[in-house]
This record gives C-alpha cells, sequence and structure tokens, in this order.
C-alpha cells in the first residue's frame, strides 16, 4: 500500500469544506450503487461477444456436441448464474441451441419427456421456468 498517498489524500479530502465532503460522498455513494449496473454491463458485453463469436464459427456445424464443447460455448457456461437470463433472452430471439448450457448451469431441466426434441416446446418450457424462477419479467 502506498501510505505517502493515503496520507495525502486524507488530507486533501479534511482540507475539503463540509459542503465539499458532502459531494464527494455522496458521489462516491453513486458511484458504489452503479457498481452492479455496471458488473451487469460488462457480463452483458462479455455474454454478447461469445455469442457472436460462436455464431460465427459454428455456422453449418450440425452436431449439437460440437456446438456445445466450443470454447465460446463453455465461457458462457462458465459465467454461471449471471449468464441464464441472458440465455433465456437468446431463445426468445433465436433459436434452442442454449438448452445444454442452460441444463448445466442450473442442473435443472423444464422440459417434459414427451416435447424432447420438439424445439418450440422445449423453449416454451424454458421460458416458462425462467419466469417462474423470475429471470423473465
Amino acid at each position: 500500500m502506498n501510505t505517502k498517498l493515503v496520507d495525502s489524500l486524507a488530507q486533501a479530502i479534511l482540507s475539503l469544506s463540509e459542503d465539499e465532503r458532502f459531494l464527494l460522498s455522496e458521489k462516491l455513494d453513486i458511484e458504489s450503487k452503479l457498481a452492479p449496473a455496471l458488473k451487469q454491463l460488462d457480463k452483458t458485453a462479455t455474454f454478447t461477444k461469445l455469442v457472436k463469436q460462436w455464431r460465427e464459427e459454428n455456422h453449418g456445424v450440425s452436431s449439437t456436441n460440437q456446438m456445445s464443447m466450443h470454447p465460446a460455448y463453455q465461457q458462457i457456461i462458465g459465467m454461471g448464474e449471471a449468464a441464464i437470463p441472458l440465455l433465456l433472452r437468446e431463445l426468445e430471439k433465436k433459436s434452442g441451441q442454449w438448452f445444454w448450457a442452460l441444463k448445466s448451469i442450473t442442473r435443472e431441466d423444464p422440459v417434459p419427456l414427451e416435447h424432447r426434441g420438439k424445439t418450440s416446446e422445449m423453449i416454451k418450457a424454458w421460458l416458462e421456468w425462467g419466469r417462474a424462477k423470475g429471470y423473465i419479467c
């Protein structure tokens, strides 16, 4: 730790007027309140980048195993619970290629046996699951 810097900052803060210290504390408080939102934006940007890479590098691939083992797909799984609402949104918008990732992260499978293999029914089951669990408004 740079103790000289800490001492200098402490002295600078102490030299501020009461109003200036209040404004500084408000600014720091606002930034701490924004931190979770900024973190989520970062996760969303990472997710979007990985999805784009995965789509580009799997264009024309038909093997679910090969697509699911792609490094970008695996990194999405590695994002854990933060990826769940993003994956559900992808399901809603694009396709059902995210079932493996959702099952890996959640350790659940809300799709009834009779609907397995029917992409639209599988998407419907996952979206209903997402709503019930609070991942989708």
